[in-house]
């Protein structure tokens, strides 16, 4: 595609990064708006049925997407004014009041009135998960590698044991 000019091994990323620089010294200088990305329709269409179920729901990685597609597609310009529609377009979307609500009150929860900042927490002496799939599962190991009682609840027994082996299992 054209948008890396080159890759150096770690190992040698300054030497290679030198001798990159002495090749390219007398080569002309292209503005990265200057440059025109050949990227093939087929790798966006692509790309969005390989994760299409990931994107379900959310409107950002779709749009995140059609960023990174209007820059390779369109002049400069022109691309930069599509991310920024695109961008806004996120910013002032229910999903993002939302999302910006949620984390604020997340963080209000902790500051609970009349509770001092450096008030000792209570030790954990049992956990209640709820659900034993991929999240429930690993919070429910991480507490019972630790000593700490683990009590699952999940709406479907099949559910529960496919959970609990999986736990046993690691």
């Amino acid at each position: 595609m054209g948008l890396i000019d080159a890759i150096m091994p770690e190992d040698g990323l300054i030497d290679g990064a030198i001798a990159y620089l002495r090749e390219r010294l007398d080569a002309p200088v292209i503005k990265i708006r200057d440059r025109t990305v050949a990227a093939p329709p087929a790798l966006f269409d692509g790309f969005r049925q390989q994760h299409r179920r990931s994107f379900k729901g959310f409107r950002a990685p779709e749009n995140i997407v059609k960023a990174v597609e209007a820059a390779v597609t369109l002049p400069f310009d022109e691309g930069m004014k599509r991310e920024s529609d695109l961008f806004w377009e996120l910013m002032h979307s229910r999903e993002s009041a939302a999302q910006r609500y949620f984390f604020f009150a997340e963080r209000l929860t902790a500051k609970v009135p009349d509770l001092p900042d450096d008030r000792p927490f209570p030790p954990i002496s049992h956990v209640g998960v709820i659900g034993a799939g991929t999240m429930g599962g690993g919070i429910a190991m991480n507490f019972l590698n630790v000593g700490i009682p683990v009590t699952i609840v999940e709406q479907e027994a099949a559910a529960l044991t496919r959970g609990v082996d999986t736990i046993r299992r690691n």
